[in-house]
């Protein structure tokens, strides 16, 4: 949906036309998983550098003062602005002057059981300790670590009567986690039995400096 705006700068009247290109009609976005990419179009702003919009879930803010040039913004669905039961929504972004919404979209449960984080964040560092949780199940599975739709390695067999699992936070998969958004999986053969919530992995703190 495309929003005109008219305004003024130096006495010249100029037209700034913004159209949200993500999320699409139709699209289902899942609960706690993501990021997802808003994004948006625009042109014949006058200097657009200075123009900073928010954003909002229907009715409910969930980013302040990002950039209009930027032209998308990245969002995981939870917080005060999600049910966990999910339901039809619009994006719309603001701005001193006007607005723009997007067509409607879904946010839906996660199509598995939840596993549980202990302790329960959004954010973990590197070296810090973990424990997972699940409704306990007959069987062994394999847990794993997941970037979006990629697997970034096992990380070993265990029993699913067990109903939890240890980890300490590396920054070794293969591949460099720090800054990654990811995500824990069991799974028996290929089929899905648990998968945590999405959690962003960040840098070790360096130690404190003495001041002399």
């Amino acid at each position: 949906m495309k929003k005109l705006i008219i305004f003024s700068l130096a006495g010249v009247l100029m037209a700034g036309t913004v159209k949200i290109t993500s999320p699409k009609a139709g699209e289902k976005w899942i609960i706690g998983w993501g990021p997802y990419e808003i994004r948006w179009e625009f042109y014949k702003f006058a200097q657009p550098s200075r123009i900073n919009l928010e954003i909002f879930l229907n009715s409910c803010r969930i980013a302040p003062h990002v950039p209009l040039t930027h032209r998308s913004f990245l969002w995981i669905p939870w917080g005060g602005c999600v049910d966990e039961k999910g339901g039809t929504f619009r994006i719309k972004i603001q701005w001193k002057g006007g607005s723009a919404e997007s067509d409607e979209f879904s946010l839906i449960p996660p199509p598995y059981r939840l596993m549980s984080l202990e302790p329960d964040r959004k954010i973990y560092t590197v070296g810090q300790n973990l424990k997972l949780r699940w409704k306990s199940l007959q069987g062994k599975g394999q847990i794993q670590l997941w970037d979006w739709n990629r697997k970034l390695c096992d990380l070993g067999e265990i029993s699913l009567s067990e109903g939890a699992y240890s980890w300490k936070v590396k920054n070794r998969c293969g591949t460099h986690l720090t800054g990654k958004f990811v995500f824990f999986r069991i799974a028996s053969g290929e089929k899905t039995l648990f998968v945590s919530h999405i959690f962003k992995i960040t840098g070790e703190m360096p130690p404190a400096r003495r001041i002399r």
